[in-house]
């Protein structure tokens, strides 16, 4: 009857026990999974912007070699570079640039005179180009016999076959869209005809712009060289404003002409302002660039100033260096004096050395007397050992026998070899 109990009692437990197990793995199974649930939105918004990040560097790149563009022919780039020449065949606005995106050699190699997609131009248009590609994103899995842009240009970035003039911009070099991402349908970074609008908004198809985050954010490069990122749902009109150089003809004209209203049709067009008003501007953009140079030469005389401050300043720290050292050695040779004198003295030479004693005669002179002296110690070492065996042989003799302690004595100081010094050789 007690062995039934017992068994059903270790039953009972046993159950017990494999209850609260498993209620303990259920209990961690829900915090694993909840606390993937709510990190992983958190880790998606971080990778979102560090995408965004690497993308808005990228494109300010682009932004630098489009004055530099500007700088150098007092245009931006064209979409279409035709050059008004008849023996050069049209030209991206990305290849355009290669010069001013350390692609020189690239750019020497692509034939002017021969289509973009001729047989001449093959070799060059497959390689790619890192700068029109964002960080943020992958190349397409099929293999692909042309190097691919993820950048494109705003449409309206045009004159003609011509490039715009800085001056141009009456509402702002800040508040017009030069380029932006891209998200599909990726052109030929050498295709002079690819171009995207945003009249149609952001998004993923063909025609428009898009970023490569989840949030739909998408970066700008704005014609002042700055980075804007937009989100998808932002109001079409605030796109429109910001798609024109010239504020927000192309709206206003099409509300006017809706609305039937024929006196607002009447809207500058690219000769809205006076050439006595470009002028200033562009004489302004001049002076900005005197003085942005002039900062740039302040730069280069401080980068300049903290060289030379540095270079003193570890010229500073090798004299140090070199007066600790030799402070450090006059302390040895103190040390090594000192200890000289002791040998001497301990041996009983008291005949002075003639002249002065340079560092390499104190060293060689420490050693002799080192050795010396150690000699001299190890001898009398052995007379003290001698003795004390000739003690103990002689009381064993007188007595006829020594108590166990001195016999043990005796033995080691017979078998003991003679100790050299270390310094006998």
């Amino acid at each position: 009857m007690h062995q039934v109990r017992r068994e059903w009692r270790q039953g009972k437990v046993s159950a017990i026990v494999i209850g609260l197990i498993v209620a303990c793995a259920g209990l961690l199974l829900f915090m694993l999974v909840g606390g993937v649930v709510l990190i992983h939105p958190a880790i998606q918004a971080a990778r979102d912007v560090a995408k965004l990040q690497a993308s808005k560097e990228s494109l300010k790149v682009i932004g630098i070699a489009a004055h530099k563009h500007e700088s150098a022919f007092k245009l931006l780039p064209p979409i279409r570079y035709e050059g008004g020449n008849p023996e050069f065949e049209p030209m991206s606005w990305r290849t355009s640039l290669l010069p001013f995106l350390d692609e020189e050699t690239l750019f020497q190699s692509y034939n002017q005179h021969a289509k973009w997609d001729d047989e001449a131009n093959r070799e060059v248009v497959a390689t790619q180009v890192k700068a029109f590609i964002s960080p943020s994103a992958s190349l397409p899995k099929e293999n692909n016999p042309r190097g691919l842009a993820m950048v494109e240009m705003n449409e309206l970035m045009q004159l003609d076959y011509r490039g715009l003039r800085l001056g141009y911009f009456v509402d702002g070099t800040a508040n017009t869209i030069f380029a932006g991402e891209i998200n599909n349908a990726y052109p030929a970074w050498a295709d002079p005809d690819s171009v995207r609008s945003l009249t149609t908004g952001l998004g993923s198809r063909p025609d428009q712009f898009g970023g490569h985050v989840r949030s739909g954010l998408t970066n700008f490069l704005m014609v002042d060289g700055s980075v804007r990122p937009i989100a998808p749902n932002v109001d079409q009109a605030v796109l429109d404003d910001l798609a024109t150089p010239n504020g927000a003809a192309p709206r206003r004209q099409a509300n006017a002409t809706s609305s039937g209203n024929a006196a607002a049709v009447a809207v500058p067009e690219p000769e809205f302002a006076t050439a006595k008003k470009i002028e200033e501007l562009e004489k302004e953009v001049h002076r900005l660039q005197g003085v942005q140079r002039q900062y740039d030469d302040l730069q280069e005389k401080n980068s300049k100033l903290l060289l030379a401050v540095s270079e003193l300043k570890a010229q500073a720290d090798s004299s140090q260096r070199t007066a600790e050292l030799a402070e450090g050695k006059l302390v040895m040779l103190i040390n090594l004096r000192k200890t000289y004198e002791d040998l001497r003295r301990k041996l009983g030479e008291t005949q002075e050395p003639v002249g002065p004693i340079t560092e390499e005669q104190l060293i060689a002179e420490n050693r002799r007397l080192s050795k010396a002296w150690n000699a001299l110690a190890q001898k009398q070492a052995d007379a003290e050992k001698a003795a004390l065996v000739r003690r103990l042989e002689a009381e064993k003799k007188k007595t006829g026998t020594l108590d166990s302690e001195s016999q043990l004595l005796l033995d080691k100081l017979r078998r003991a070899p003679r100790a050299k010094s270390s310094f006998e050789n």
